[in-house]
């Protein structure tokens, strides 16, 4: 990692394109944002005035509050031009709006690709889900693409690691909830009555549901397909299911 002095002595353009990466790198790596070094490239940005200090210090105050560090490396790659962002994720929800949720739950059984995991957290945040459970080898949550494709939702919904035992007693202990699969074999989604509340099952890229989960759920829906593959993405699968079942 470059020296302090010797980030000091960049051209302003350049040390705010360093600084990106090098705040990009440490949460990657999964080290702190807001440790002196940190610290120190963030009060020399101030100084060559290459960022606006009230937007900077929200940020830094947001992630020392909990927040994910992401904001900040969002915030230093919007002004050095280095790929594409949200701003609605740096801004954060000031807009006053609340998400409307209902009884609406989702299990992703072993969902392994954490681009897959931050997008189905994408759609389920607009889409009424109230809480996400997820079967313990699923990608982690905290995994950098995860948090990146999610857009801060990560954050905006309850989530629970669990196993699959506990999955299947969570069944059993809610009877009322409808519980579901997202799968291959079963009944066109078009003409499925979604419940007004109920627990969908999301599987495996390669495998789909796992059997014991299968066989736990109540009715099994499939997405007709038209093309040679005969199988879509699991994150666009389950952004189509969640659109149909908020017109119920």
């Amino acid at each position: 990692m470059i020296k302090i002095d010797k980030f000091k002595a960049l051209k302003p353009s350049t040390a705010l394109k360093k600084a990106t990466v090098i705040i990009s790198s440490k949460i990657h790596d999964g080290k702190s944002v807001l440790d002196d070094y940190s610290r120190e490239v963030y009060k020399h940005l101030y100084s060559i005035g290459v960022v606006d200090p009230s937007i900077m210090d929200e940020l830094i105050e947001r992630v020392e509050g909990g927040e994910n560090p992401l904001l900040i490396a969002e915030y230093l790659k919007a002004l050095s031009g280095l790929g594409d962002v949200n701003w609605d994720y740096i801004k954060g929800s000031s807009s006053g709006k609340t998400r409307i949720v209902k009884e609406r739950y989702l299990v992703l059984d072993n969902i392994r690709s954490p681009y897959n995991i931050g997008a189905i957290f994408r759609s389920a945040e607009s889409f009424m889900i109230k809480k996400i459970y997820i079967i313990g080898s699923s990608s982690a949550l905290a995994h950098p693409r995860a948090l990146r494709t999610s857009s801060g939702t990560i954050e905006s919904i309850e989530s629970e690691v669990i196993t699959e035992l506990d999955a299947l007693e969570l069944f059993k202990n809610n009877p009322n909830l409808h519980v579901f699969s997202l799968e291959c074999g079963g009944e066109n989604i078009n003409s499925f009555r979604f419940p007004d509340e109920g627990i969908c099952i999301i599987g495996n890229e390669e495998f789909g549901v796992n059997t014991r989960l299968k066989e736990a759920s109540r009715s099994i829906v499939t997405i007709p397909q038209f093309g040679l593959k005969g199988s879509i993405n699991v994150s666009v699968a389950t952004g189509i299911m969640l659109n149909l079942w908020c017109q119920f």
